[in-house]
């Protein structure tokens, strides 16, 4: 398996090159992946935006499917479905899971600390304001929708479908998957990793 994603991940990186739209599919046994590159701006329900400092304009949607159980990564999050019908889902919302019985939102549960001039925010769902004063953040989980006030020198994003809001920064770093971060003031130094992240102006 590990040999065919390997195979499924050169070529789609080759194909990348040469052309706006393209998809792979590949299966072993029960299990099969398919992965999509398009445009910008595709048609409803078919890709999720990748940016990164070689692609930046490349849509990518991922879908993995082995036993009757699923991973999607698509423009609404990612969501992971057992072959009995249960379900995590994890979008813009926070997290959600439906055990057969309806679905049950998970509140925000999250943990500040402070590691000389670092502040780290980690957890699920957080929606405060930090006021920062010339420190590095770093941001990790899930479902967070932040806002920084003050001037932040460098940004770190970590986890997924995470919103932060920042008033001044230098530097962004984002990784994960669904990850949006909107500055204020000059632009920032930026790199963008992973899947669906992006960072503009607010």
């Amino acid at each position: 398996m590990r040999k065919k994603l390997g195979l499924i991940s050169l070529s789609l990186a080759l194909w990348g090159c040469q052309s706006e739209n393209r998809s792979v599919e590949g299966s072993q046994g029960n299990t099969r992946v398919s992965i999509s590159v398009g445009s910008p701006t595709p048609p409803p329900g078919e890709g999720v935006a990748v940016v990164s400092s070689a692609t930046p304009e490349a849509q990518v949607n991922v879908d993995v499917e082995s036993g009757g159980n699923q991973v999607k990564i698509d423009e609404d999050g990612v969501q992971v479905q057992g072959s009995q019908g249960a379900q995590v889902k994890v979008d813009q919302e926070g997290v959600s899971i439906n055990a057969g019985q309806g679905s049950i939102p998970v509140d925000g549960a999250s943990s500040t600390e402070t590691e000389g001039d670092k502040l780290v925010i980690e957890g699920v769902g957080d929606k405060k304001t930090y006021k920062v004063d010339h420190k590095e953040v770093e941001i990790n989980g899930t479902g967070h929708n932040l806002k920084l006030t003050g001037s932040v020198t460098g940004l770190e994003v970590n986890g997924t479908s995470n919103t932060v809001e920042v008033e001044k920064v230098e530097d962004v770093e984002v990784n994960g998957t669904g990850n949006n971060v909107l500055y204020a003031g000059p632009k920032p130094k930026i790199e963008l990793n992973g899947l669906g992240n992006d960072c503009q102006p607010r």
